[in-house]
Parts: C-alpha cells; sequence; structure tokens
C-alpha cells in the first residue's frame, strides 16, 4: 500500500521549512473576510460549549471548527489568534504530507506547496482548514501499516462533524479502505 520513499530525510526538512515560509507569506498578506471573522466572534462570545453550540443553530454548520476556536478564545481574545491557529493547520497538514504520506516525494512537494494546502487550508480560515488536516491524516492512517481501524474511523467522523460539504470525503475515503480489505464486491 505505501509507496517506495525516494527521498532523505534532509530534502523533507528543506522542503517543509519553504513549505512554512511560503505559507507564512500567504497569511501575512491574507486580509481576513467577514465570514472568517464572524466564526471567531461567535467562539469567543459564548461562554460554555453549551452556548456555542445554541448560537450554531443559526449557522447550519457542524460544531467542531467552532469548539476549536471556542478553546483558542478562551486563551486569546484577539482575532488575529485565527491566523495563528490556521497556520498551526496548515503546518501540520504540510508535516503530514511531506513527512508521512504514502506517495511519491513529486506527489507529496506538489500537493504541500499547492493551491489547497497553501491557500484554502492554510491561508483562509475556515472549517476547510481543519477538513484538509483530517483528511490527509486519513490517508496517511489508511496507508499505515499496521493499520488502526478505529483511528481512521475516528478521524472520518470527525472529518462528518467538522463540514457537512466533507461528508462525501469521509465516505470516499470509507469505500477506498472497504475496497483494499476486499470487503466490496
Amino acid at each position: 500500500m505505501t509507496a517506495p520513499r525516494d527521498d532523505s530525510d534532509a530534502r523533507g526538512i528543506v522542503l517543509y521549512v519553504i513549505g512554512l515560509a511560503i505559507l507564512a507569506i500567504s497569511i501575512g498578506s491574507h486580509e481576513m473576510w467577514r465570514d472568517e471573522v464572524q466564526a471567531w466572534a461567535i467562539a469567543r462570545s459564548a461562554d460554555n460549549p453549551l452556548e456555542l453550540l445554541d448560537a450554531l443553530a443559526w449557522e447550519r454548520h457542524p460544531p467542531l471548527w467552532h469548539m476549536l476556536l471556542w478553546f483558542v478564545s478562551r486563551v486569546v481574545t484577539d482575532v488575529v489568534a485565527l491566523k495563528f491557529v490556521v497556520f498551526a493547520i496548515g503546518g501540520t497538514t504540510m508535516w503530514l504530507l511531506i513527512g508521512h504520506a504514502p506517495f511519491r516525494l513529486v506527489t507529496r512537494v506538489a500537493l504541500m506547496l499547492g493551491y489547497f494546502v497553501i491557500y484554502e487550508f492554510g491561508t483562509i480560515s475556515r472549517s476547510w482548514s481543519l477538513v484538509g488536516l483530517l483528511t490527509v491524516a486519513a490517508l496517511v492512517e489508511r496507508g499505515r501499516d499496521p493499520y488502526r481501524p478505529r483511528v481512521f474511523l475516528a478521524l472520518l467522523m470527525a472529518i462528518c462533524v467538522t463540514e457537512l460539504h466533507a461528508v462525501p470525503i469521509a465516505f470516499g475515503l470509507a469505500a477506498a479502505r472497504l475496497a483494499d480489505d476486499d470487503l466490496l464486491p
């Protein structure tokens, strides 16, 4: 299942640092949009997780992204913290891709430095950042030996409670795993 690794650790570290630098520049030059700030404001204004869930009734989004923001807003109240959250998520996604993804080096670099990881998952402060991280983590887990089905299932469930539009991604990953196990016709 795992593709042969064709790189050294030193090249991976250099590429990761380059990716982090690009990500930092992208985040630093991004002016936050109203919907990004709105998610932060909702999370920050809730006094407890139950109040946050009540406020999310109008948002029509699953709660995981807002819960993450709620926990961060208990420590830092400035909206700039949102950029650090997204940088941490984007950096972790890059780290999983460059160091652990079951692809050839050229594929991992193309994914890590591509539009989605740098901009959609790493610069814009939306729930898709977390979906990207969880999807890459599920791909890494799917290729692990030994395979841990409970961890894989937990990642798929986390994808589903982060963004409704990502539910098909979770089902696709589950179907691919079932096909690998010869459980599908």
